[in-house]
């Protein structure tokens, strides 16, 4: 969808399970992401949910951690907001691979930014609110 090259699913583990998708975006898809997502970025933050586990975003009194769960800037991109149209075929094109049917929703793309230092540390995908069937990791610099 969107692309014309055929994708290729590269499976690295069963257990948990993780696949690789090769040039699933196109640089000109890769650079509209980025621009996008330029004006939006602002320091990450951990949202706490009850039945996430222990909130590590703060210490016991309230402070800021040692070490928070992550570092970073995040962007949340909304397709709509995209007169490219091009957030919209790459939605497409990942529920095509998911082989999830479109009535279920996808979240907005969240688009993050590391600096030298920057980590982004072990979490939940899903809690008893939200059920996540899959997580899409896209390198729009770098690797990938």
């Amino acid at each position: 969808v969107g692309n014309e090259a055929e994708l290729v699913m590269e499976t690295i583990s069963l257990k948990p399970p993780v696949f690789r998708v090769r040039q699933f975006l196109s640089p000109d898809e890769r650079s509209r992401i980025i621009e996008l997502a330029r004006l939006e970025l602002r320091e990450s933050h951990v949202v706490a949910t009850a039945d996430a586990g222990p909130n590590l975003s703060t210490g016991e009194d309230g402070s800021s951690p040692k070490n928070p769960p992550r570092k970073s800037q995040t962007a949340w991109l909304v397709a709509d907001a995209d007169d490219t149209g091009t957030l919209e075929l790459v939605r497409r094109r990942a529920m095509a691979l998911t082989v999830l049917p479109d009535t279920v929703k996808s979240e907005r793309l969240q688009v993050l930014r590391y600096s030298a230092g920057g980590y982004f540390g072990a979490h939940h995908e899903s809690t008893a609110f939200l059920r996540r069937y899959a997580t899409l990791l896209y390198y729009l610099e770098g690797p990938g």
